[in-house]
């Protein structure tokens, strides 16, 4: 099991640099991590997933066991509090440029697989002009000729 998230999710990738493939040929530029962060469209962010609905049924729970431990004490004590913790996102998104281009981040495996099963948890796609977010699978020596496996993409506001 390989888990690619928060600080750690970038060491299982590699930025590719440059203009867009011939097969796609799209009108950005691919920049490396260092300025994707210099222009603020690249960061691990750490916010409370509100939606996680596994912490709050566990949260539940745990209301549950200290009111029934608190009945059982008799005790008052109002200072437990119960919180979401915070979990970190990965943000990636574009930027525009004077020279007309935007600049992008296009992430490549560092790893190979043959087979697996790979699992996509996505809080936020992005979406706006020029943007065309994408997670898929290809068989990169023979592309586009192989085709591809698209697990999910989006073009502009789709």
């Amino acid at each position: 099991v390989e888990r690619q998230e928060g600080d750690d999710f970038f060491k299982y990738y590699n930025f590719y640099e440059g203009r867009d493939s011939v097969g796609s040929n799209g009108y950005l530029t691919y920049v490396s991590k260092e300025k994707a962060i210099e222009e603020q469209i690249l960061n691990v962010t750490y916010e409370t997933d509100i939606e996680d609905v596994y912490a709050l049924e566990e949260i539940e729970h745990e209301k549950e066991q200290q009111q029934q431990q608190h009945q059982q004490a008799q005790q008052e004590d109002e200072t437990t509090r119960f919180e979401l913790k915070q979990e970190p996102f990965v943000f990636m998104g574009s930027s525009p440029t004077p020279e007309g281009p935007r600049n992008s981040i296009r992430l490549e495996g560092k790893r190979r697989f043959n087979r697996g099963l790979f699992i996509l948890d996505v809080r936020h796609m992005p979406a706006g002009c020029g943007v065309w977010p994408a997670f898929w699978l290809t068989d990169e020596a023979n592309w586009p000729v192989n085709g591809e496996i698209d697990i999910v993409e989006g073009v502009n506001f789709q």
